[in-house]
């Protein structure tokens, strides 16, 4: 379950994980909201200790990778940071203006040139 969560300008999503054993995950961003980067595949341990000796078994602790979670909820909290990605500088602009017109320009005048060079030596 992702829940979404704090302010406009500082929003925080909290995802939930319900009945899922012990064992190694992988957690994979499949959708880049725009103006982020897409975060590294982030893998995780899971593991726990339970009362199977006791009438009514229990968890003793829960953990992912090193941090301890809540033993009577069974939930752990890990906070995983979404960067915005960097502004790129712009391209194109006024130099690429000057650059077609300068262009455009060498082009008339050749062809001008080449109009004369025809005429004077059919004149």
């Amino acid at each position: 379950t992702l829940t979404k969560g704090g302010t406009t300008d500082q929003p925080n999503y909290t995802g939930s994980f319900s009945r899922i054993d012990d064992g190694e995950y992988k957690l994979v961003e499949s959708h880049t909201p725009a103006g982020y980067n897409t975060a590294a595949d982030k893998t995780f341990t899971i593991t726990a200790d339970h009362d199977t000796n006791a009438d009514d078994p229990k968890l003793n602790w829960v953990k992912i990778d090193n941090v301890e979670g809540t033993v009577n909820t069974g939930a752990v909290q890990v906070n995983i940071e979404n960067k915005k990605g960097s502004n790129l500088p712009s391209t194109g602009g006024m130099g690429t203006v000057l650059l077609y017109v300068a262009g455009i320009a060498v082009f008339v005048l050749a062809g001008a040139t080449l109009v004369m060079a025809l005429r004077r030596r059919n004149a």
